[in-house]
């Protein structure tokens, strides 16, 4: 396959991708629990969709359970382990485990000791767990504060290796990136590297050019590569705009990054760390978000790397325009870019509207914050009534906007009858 492929979801909000090592299966879940294989080689689906839970997936992974791979499946309140070879028949999973307020899972890298573990990070407590087994092999519980509520936010965890052999996960613990180390007896070691501002969690591991384990994290508008062992940062790069989700893609004599961003296009470029310059024009183009023309560009909510059984490497992304978009091999695309920056020059945002007090943001047509006289979050409109009803819907949006702390509590749903936009107001109490 040297050309980019277009594979249509069933629903337009498409969540998270997840490889299946070795071959051309990759797998797709959605904001309403669904998920479907793909065999990117044929550009056709394989094996039957299967519903996994109650709420959107918010994570997967793909584990080896004696062997063979099995795929993990993160809900809000449950983690699902499947046999891939029985995906589409199955009438259980393997494996299922509660979790309370799941905000993302990864798996840990397998090492000399142990084989591939799962982390989730929840409402009041970080979780690993032996997929294998479901047995909880090690835990961090978040204090409560003196009003009685949970003191820390981590989520959206990322599987590492360290130099030695050993291996943990990184997090965003309220903007903070922490980087935690298990040891064999199963005791976690964790530090905080000194970001030059806070993050939304976007991150890959990567190997450096002598080997080294290093992190690429997405910071304002630029890169930032750090040092895993060391704890040093050991690059930067400048871009002209925020990126929403990164990949690391291993070439054998180089690795780069694949950068996922939405300006007046949505899409992804590949980026050197070593050269720190853009190395292929924009591919993967989305459309509008939800298929709606009168929408701004669809924000990418996953993007990966695989490795077909030619040997070539591409690039999948999915997007909430409904779409799973499959690059040519990455080596037939790197090409000087035609203009400096990651997308060129960037059209001037409109400035916010003003909605009673409150200020209104533009997010793409779909949705928009509502704030108050002080600029906090106390709400969000949507553009239908029955959005604002649905509350996977809800916590989708929450999510995707880093508002996980608002999930799960009390709201009210209020008609707009502000102006002629229509939608109802989803206000937090």
């Amino acid at each position: 396959m040297h050309v980019e492929l277009e594979l249509r979801g069933e629903v337009y909000n498409l969540m998270r991708l997840a490889a299946v090592p070795g071959g051309p299966l990759v797998a797709c879940a959605d904001s309403e629990s669904w998920v479907q294989l793909w065999d990117v080689a044929r550009g056709a689906t394989h094996d039957e969709r299967r519903q996994v839970g109650e709420t959107a997936v918010w994570d997967m992974a793909v584990v080896m359970i004696g062997g063979r791979p099995a795929l993990a499946v993160c809900g809000l309140r449950a983690v699902s382990v499947w046999d891939l070879a029985t995906f589409g028949t199955a009438d259980v999973p393997l494996r299922e485990y509660e979790v309370s307020w799941a905000m993302g899972m990864a798996a840990i890298p397998a090492t000399d000791s142990s084989a591939e573990l799962l982390v989730t990070a929840e409402k009041d407590i970080i979780r690993i767990v032996d997929p294998a087994t479901g047995e909880q092999r090690s835990a961090i519980q978040f204090p409560e504060t003196p009003e009685g509520g949970v003191g820390n936010r981590v989520y959206k965890p990322t599987g590492v290796r360290f130099a030695d052999g050993t291996a943990g996960f990184a997090v965003d613990n309220g903007g903070r990136l922490e980087v935690w180390r298990l040891d064999a007896d199963g005791k976690l070691n964790g530090r905080e590297f000194g970001l030059s501002q806070p993050f939304r969690g976007v991150m890959t591991p990567l190997r450096g050019t002598g080997g080294q384990s290093w992190l690429a994290v997405a910071v304002g508008r630029g890169i930032e590569i750090w040092d895993l062992d060391g704890g040093e940062l050991v690059g930067r790069g400048e871009l002209d705009t925020p990126v929403d989700a990164l990949v690391a893609v291993p070439l054998g004599d180089r690795t780069l990054l694949a950068l996922a961003s939405r300006a007046s296009e949505s899409g992804v470029r590949l980026w050197d760390p070593a050269s720190q310059e853009l190395v292929t024009g924009l591919f993967n183009r989305h459309g509008p978000a939800f298929g709606n023309a009168e929408f701004n560009a669809a924000t990418i909510n996953s993007l990966i790397a695989v490795t077909g059984g030619d040997g070539a490497v591409r690039i999948a992304t999915c997007a909430n325009d409904g779409m799973i978009r499959v690059s040519r091999p990455v080596r037939d695309m790197l090409t000087p870019p035609e203009k400096p920056g990651l997308f060129g020059r960037l059209r001037r945002k409109p400035k916010a509207e003003k909605v009673r007090p409150e200020e209104r943001r533009d997010s793409g047509g779909n949705f928009a914050m509502v704030r108050d006289r002080s600029g906090g979050i106390v709400g969000i409109w949507l553009a239908s009534i029955d959005q604002a009803n649905d509350e996977r819907f809800v916590a989708t949006v929450l999510y995707g906007q880093d508002l996980t702390h608002l999930m799960g509590r009390p709201t009210r749903i209020v008609p707009n009858t502000i102006d002629d936009s229509g939608g109802a107001f989803v206000l937090f109490d």
